[in-house]
């Protein structure tokens, strides 16, 4: 049967081996590998395409992998890949930078910094370092430094600088001393704390040595305000500031600020040598602030702009906004319904009708790692109130009930990630927000998704990808020891597929497929979920039920379907998928699929809509 007629027989979403699918190439023709090329550098950070540096001729003259590897190498790549991650957070932009004809430089998109991992994976991604998309405490990446102000006469940059940084140490150093005297010394010390926080614009010096502004206004949020009162945000301060607490000496306080002093120190310590005025070109013009390592952390991932202001909190839903935006990120779980039965678990619980169950048995665990966040990200723990983004506040029976809704008989908590109706994924652990992101930076589910996005960020969304091949790209990444090195190689993959190098994609097609294919393999959107969850059973040597999954045939009459008999002879192709379908959700037919083991539940949902359609077709 000739290709074109075999596709339009197809059932829309019924997806075959891509081995069956792609015509063999012919010579390369340079039309076509120009076209490639302009495609190609366009996906990788260059968003005007070739230009006139690049050279065609000699980009003609390389082969492929060559052509990517000298995409990747230029610094347009880090827009690209800050692009991705953005993508991967569900924080796209259209651009990530516009010319800023002041500087004739560029400035980035301000979403960026809303995302520290983002920004601050992307800029490691250009040093080859470790990724920090899965970490609790992120790189601080800062805009890049400005002229410091001349406080001090015509001194040069880097003196001026200096200067103000020894005004600044010397302010605190008066108010330690101050702190470490009897009596009022801890009176007065707290004084001149709280001018420093009035006056922080200035008052630091951050600003005026040439520091992105945002630094000075995250050290008054995560420092100064944990020390004295901060007039600007009391309703922030949840718990009482160091100085308000009579049980807290001027001591105590001097260590703290001296803690901060060594912070500022280490701040000044990492100005790059360049000339502070340089015009940005590309996130290598970008500052990095360590985090000193004793210091409440300046940002996580979870920042207010980019997190907590975008999925505010009621006494009503139950973090559930937050929690579906974590499924849809970390997993690529967008939440489909499917039939599936109530469990134990779910009995006095909010959410616990059984039409419901398909999304509350995962989402409403997962909204337990943020059951002490309130407004604008507030962390509340060990504190008998809870004040919701909508003003609502809560405290007493009425908050034990709340925070009740997320423990067991045993007054354990059951939250965090959920395969099954009841059942945290095997490899979870803990029940904090902090214990999500170790879970993530190893979880194969948030690697596959990863993967899967950053297919669709540069080769193309709305395609269909084979399973196991993207499965043998995340095998291939995880096991790089530098994940930045592996990022770059996966990326290369992507854009020497046949997927990247087809114009004009059919949909339903898979251009790539694994390594190694059988023959008769089923088609390639369910081809991983079978051979990982249902292969040990249902296969030629050992079909059981009758049923084998290892292999998609013609049943007759040209129709395709899975080799299901019943006394020896072949059921109907639509009766085979219903049981099928039943089986895989758990019904009178007996126990849910796969019995004895859990099945990611992106998987699942994937499958059950696979079959739907094809039942429906």
């Amino acid at each position: 049967m000739q290709l074109a007629a075999r596709l339009l027989q197809l059932p829309l979403g019924l997806l075959l081996l891509t081995s069956n699918l792609v015509i063999a190439q012919s010579p390369e023709d340079p039309w076509e590998k120009a076209r490639w090329i302009h495609k190609a550098a366009k996906a990788l950070g260059q968003s005007e395409g070739l230009s006139e540096k690049d050279e065609l001729d000699r980009l003609l003259s390389m082969n492929r992998a060559d052509v990517v590897d000298y995409f990747i190498e230029q610094p347009a790549f880090a827009d690209a890949t800050l692009g991705a991650f953005l993508h991967f957070m569900g924080r796209d932009v259209d651009k990530i930078k516009s010319a800023d004809p002041y500087t004739q430089g560029f400035t980035y998109n301000p979403m960026a910094f809303t995302v520290p991992q983002a920004i601050a994976s992307a800029r490691r991604v250009m040093d080859n370092r470790q990724l920090d998309l899965f970490t609790m405490y992120p790189d601080l990446v800062l805009r890049p430094m400005q002229t410091p102000r001349r406080l001090f006469g015509d001194l040069p940059e880097k003196e001026q600088r200096e200067a103000i940084r020894d005004t600044m140490l010397e302010g605190l150093d008066q108010a330690m001393q101050t702190l470490k005297g009897a009596g009022a010394g801890k009176i007065s010390g707290c004084e001149k704390l709280r001018n420093t926080l009035e006056a922080v614009d200035g008052g630091l010096g951050f600003n005026a040595a040439g520091f992105d502004p945002q630094l000075e206004s995250m050290i008054r949020n995560a420092w100064l305000s944990a020390l004295v009162e901060d007039p600007a945000a009391k309703e922030m301060q949840v718990q009482p500031p160091l100085c308000s607490r009579i049980d807290v000496t001027g001591e105590t306080i001097a260590v703290e600020l001296n803690r901060i002093k060594e912070a500022f120190t280490s701040f000044f310590a990492a100005i790059p040598d360049t000339s502070a005025h340089t015009p940005v070109k590309s996130l290598k013009d970008f500052i990095i602030l360590p985090q000193p390592p004793a210091m409440r952390p300046l940002i996580t991932p979870f920042s207010r702009e980019g997190f907590w202001n975008q999925l505010r909190n009621t006494s009503t839903n139950y973090n559930r906004k937050r929690s579906a935006y974590m499924l849809r990120t970390y997993f690529c779980d967008e939440l489909g319904a499917i039939e599936i039965e109530p469990s134990k678990h779910s009995e006095k619980k909010h959410a616990s009708d059984p039409a419901c169950m398909s999304c509350h048995y995962k989402l409403d665990p997962l909204a337990g790692l943020f059951r002490t966040y309130g407004t604008q990200g507030t962390n509340f723990e060990n504190i008998n109130l809870l004040i919701f983004d909508d003003g609502i506040d809560m405290d007493g029976d009425r908050l034990n009930a709340y925070l009740g809704s997320w423990k067991n008989e045993k007054g354990e908590w059951d939250v965090g990630y959920y395969t099954e109706a009841g059942i945290p994924h095997r490899n979870w652990q803990g029940n904090k927000l902090s214990d999500f992101m170790t879970f993530a930076g190893k979880a194969k589910d948030v690697q596959m998704c990863f993967v899967r996005r950053m297919a669709e960020h540069f080769i193309g969304p709305g395609l269909t990808y084979d399973g196991v091949w993207l499965n043998e790209l995340a095998d291939a990444w995880q096991t790089e020891d530098n994940k930045s090195v592996g990022f770059k190689h996966l990326i290369k993959r992507f854009i020497l597929s046949r997927s990247f190098e087809t114009f004009d994609p059919q949909p339903g097609v898979c251009y790539d497929g694994p390594s190694q294919t059988e023959t008769n393999r089923p088609p390639c959107l369910i081809a991983s979920i079978v051979e990982t969850n249902c292969k040990s059973c249902h296969n030629t040597s050992h079909a059981s039920g009758g049923l084998n999954l290892s292999q998609w045939v013609d049943v007759g009459e040209g129709r395709f379907g899975f080799p299901h008999l019943k006394n020896g002879i072949q059921r109907d192709p639509k009766e085979s998928f219903q049981i099928l379908r039943k089986r895989i959700t758990g019904s009178e037919l007996g126990p849910k699929m796969p019995p004895g083991r859990t099945i990611i539940p992106t998987d699942r949902q994937k499958f059950y809509e696979w079959l739907t359609q094809i039942i429906e077709h």
